[in-house]
């Protein structure tokens, strides 16, 4: 959508009593299967994060009062890389700074990953949710290992679920890694 609808919908979530809204840019209409479809950039997140914040100043995004004040809840993106954290914590240290209140991350199946990261963003005034995913098959964590960007799937989880004939005993192995990874770290924070 253009700016001027993203700020209709943004009213009209509003009005409906939504407050939690999660502003990521989105993906390209490129990948779609509608012919002549084009995307419509005018806002990318730190954009959206900023008229958000503005409407819960009372005030639309060419400066002028609303009738009300929103309450949104604003909350981001954040792709943690260990190997280069530095551009994405600058990103989001950008997106706090513009309002938003929490960050989620793409899915992460190392508990080192998840202590790095939140010893690394520990400066940054935002809550953080980790994303837990639970694969369901060797072959999911395949997939998302190679054919989806910014997800990694650790080596040894890959070859722990590959020991495995059964899709049910993969999945099984999977959700007791999952459920180990949620005990180990989302009490430490």
């Amino acid at each position: 959508m253009n700016a001027l609808g993203l700020q209709s919908r943004m009213m009209e979530a509003h009005l409906l009593g939504i407050e939690a809204v999660l502003a990521v840019s989105g993906d390209s209409a490129a990948g779609t299967d509608q012919p002549g479809v084009s995307g419509v950039f005018d806002l990318r997140s730190e954009g959206l994060i900023r008229m958000l914040d503005s409407m819960n100043r009372g005030m639309n995004m060419a400066g002028r009062p609303l009738k009300q004040q929103a309450n949104f809840s604003i909350g981001a993106a954040f792709s943690f890389r260990p190997a280069s954290p530095d551009l994405q914590i600058r990103r989001l240290e950008k997106k706090t700074a513009l309002g938003a209140r929490y960050a989620m991350t793409q899915p992460l199946f190392s508990a080192d990953e998840i202590e790095q990261m939140m010893e690394q963003v520990r400066h940054i005034d935002i809550l953080m949710f980790p994303g837990i995913f639970p694969l369901i098959s060797s072959r999911n964590a395949e997939f998302l290992h190679n054919e989806v960007p910014g997800i990694y799937v650790p080596a040894e989880l890959r070859k722990q679920l590959a020991r495995f004939d059964e899709v049910a005993d993969q999945r099984k192995a999977a959700l007791e890694y999952t459920a180990g990874l949620v005990e180990k770290n989302f009490f430490l924070y």
